[in-house]
């Protein structure tokens, strides 16, 4: 199956993933259709491609019913997002994706230990990202205007992230 999500020679096509993906989160995408879409693509060994999966992972346990399966989804993802980070630690959009998940998980499950630690890391590593380009300026804008309106920055992480903006 040739994926959506690749560009006409095959590789990863990522401004694709980035404009999918919130649409996964709006519920205006299935997350498990996405899922098989970059099931289908190549590098799926890269820090970047595990991320997305990792929190499509707990966004496909939203339409679950069953509340263990939903446990094991989300359990699963948050096992899937450390590996990303875990690749790639200073790779701001990988923080970004773990941060975002784990700030919507109920605080009965446990699972959101990361957040202090992404909300640094992204802050600090979030503007030599988009002035390398290696994250588009379009997605660091978004990213820095989540984080400053849901992601409880201080002061001199705030500063930062308004001049993303």
């Amino acid at each position: 199956m040739k994926s959506l999500l690749a560009n006409p020679d095959g590789s990863v096509n990522w401004e694709k993933i980035r404009s999918d993906y919130p649409k996964v989160v709006d519920n205006q995408i299935s997350a498990t259709a996405m899922m098989r879409q970059m099931e289908a693509l190549p590098r799926q060994d890269e820090a970047l491609w595990i991320a997305y999966y990792g929190a499509l992972q707990t966004l496909q346990a939203r339409g679950v019913f069953n509340p263990l399966e939903k446990l094991r989804l989300t359990k699963l993802s948050q096992e899937t997002l450390a590996k990303a980070v875990a690749l790639a630690p200073e790779n701001p959009e990988i923080r970004f994706l773990r941060f975002s998940i784990q700030l919507g998980l109920p605080g009965y499950l446990s699972l959101s230990h990361h957040t202090v630690e992404d909300r640094a890391v992204i802050c600090e590593q979030l503007p030599r990202f988009a002035h390398t380009g290696e994250i588009p300026s379009e997605h660091v804008s978004k990213m820095a205007a989540f984080m400053l309106r849901e992601g409880r920055p201080d002061a001199a992480q705030a500063a930062a992230l308004k001049a993303l903006i």
